[in-house]
């Protein structure tokens, strides 16, 4: 059977899953499991501002949890590996669901090529660097990650255009939070935007509509493949089942120990925390006392318990916070040692 290559058409303009990040990234994978792995499907999209981390990185790590929050930012996980990247609307997400082929693997030039081709029709000299980011004279304009499920790849990478790039950096500032941790962390670069390297003004819309049909004119062309209703709803179940839950984008991240320590009122407190899977594992050190059997029974309250500020206030309400620090608010002290 000859291969076919499709368009996954966006929805239209007035749909408010046109810049949802958790539907674009549930539409993603549900092309990649559900559409037939015999074709190749092109998508196009553009995301509200959000951080995406990559498949095997603790977003404590990556993130600044204070302007995230402050900013109503949310803070994603995808199934490929990669580092942190900052969305917003002045950045385009390319996505190809490919079908298996080994030498394909690690492999990014059907993403890179007619980017790269573009990039120099519009006078900007582009390269691509061994980890397969797009550089202009040394500044990183796109990155690229890659996931396989067997039987279809999907390759994806994002294309700085006119993103709020001091939001970016802000976002992807994390603070030196004393984290010991086996997740992949990200390689910082410098960045820029293809608008400023422009000569003249171009509108995003133009440049999206330059790369997709190089992208289509790489594969040998595209057909529109509009997806049933049954598909959208197929999408939007897997957006809010896992894209949406704590479990995947936090409680996913590999093994780590978080150190947190400071005054919650007139006591001091240093504590270890370490977990896994999501849920607290140990507790080490002291909090805010000397008595070891109200550490112990603190300690105990915690281990099991889900590493979010909800789950930690609730285990600290059990476990006697307030004859430890008079008069506590247990969610004031989870916010303390739980910083996202």
């Amino acid at each position: 059977m000859t291969e076919k290559v499709y368009f996954i058409q966006a929805p239209r303009l007035d749909d408010p899953r046109l810049y949802d990040p958790w539907m674009n990234l549930a539409l993603e994978e549900y092309c990649l499991r559900h559409l037939d792995p015999a074709n190749t499907y092109l998508l196009f999209y553009v995301n509200r501002p959000v951080v995406v981390i990559g498949r095997n990185q603790n977003p404590l790590q990556e993130i600044n949890a204070v302007y995230t929050a402050a900013k109503g930012i949310p803070v994603i996980r995808r199934i490929s590996g990669g580092g942190a990247v900052y969305h917003d609307h002045g950045n385009l997400n390319v996505s190809i669901v490919s079908p298996y082929r080994r030498e394909h693997l690690h492999h990014f030039g059907a993403f890179t090529a007619p980017v790269i081709a573009v990039l120099q029709r519009m006078g900007v000299s582009a390269a691509v660097n061994a980890r397969n980011d797009i550089e202009v004279r040394g500044k990183k304009i796109s990155g690229t990650a890659q996931f396989s499920s067997g039987k279809g790849i999907l390759t994806h990478g994002t294309l700085l255009f006119d993103a709020d790039l001091a939001a970016l950096r802000t976002a992807l500032n994390a603070p030196g939070s004393p984290v010991d941790s086996r997740a992949v962390p990200s390689v910082r670069s410098p960045v820029a935007n293809v608008s400023s390297m422009l000569t003249g003004p171009v509108p995003m819309s133009a440049f999206a509509a330059e790369i997709r049909r190089a992208m289509a004119a790489h594969h040998g062309g595209a057909a529109p493949h509009p997806l049933e209703d049954r598909q959208w709803r197929a999408v939007a179940a897997l957006a809010r089942e896992k894209y949406h839950s704590w479990d995947w984008n936090v409680g996913r991240s590999p093994k780590f120990r978080i150190r947190r320590s400071g005054r919650f009122g007139a006591r001091a407190f240093d504590m270890v925390i370490t977990v896994e899977k999501g849920r607290v594992q140990a507790v080490d050190g002291r909090v805010g006392t000397p008595d070891p059997a109200a550490i112990r029974l603190l300690a105990r309250s915690l281990v099991g318990r889900r590493y979010r500020k909800d789950d930690m206030a609730m285990a600290f309400s059990e476990g006697g916070l307030d004859r430890i620090f008079r008069s506590a608010s247990p969610l004031a002290f989870a916010e303390l040692v739980t910083p996202i």
